[in-house]
């Protein structure tokens, strides 16, 4: 498999918890919940937890100007 092609693939999928979408935010946890709820972060409820994927992180970041 291409080099590229792999680390397109890596770059789709990365996955983080509501921790680690804060920090990379530099918000509050509970401020992700409510970007959660309120859908302007996309998120899969994976048994109790929420998985959000690094793009769906970047795209939350250029559509609300958070910096």
């Amino acid at each position: 498999m291409n080099d590229t092609r792999t680390e397109d693939m890596a770059n789709r999928f990365e996955l983080y918890n509501v921790k680690e979408t804060a920090g990379i935010l530099k918000v509050s946890r509970m401020t992700v919940y409510a970007l959660i709820k309120e859908n302007k972060l996309n998120a899969k409820k994976l048994g109790r937890a929420y998985i959000i994927q690094g793009k769906d992180i970047r795209r939350c970041l250029d559509e609300n100007n958070i910096k």
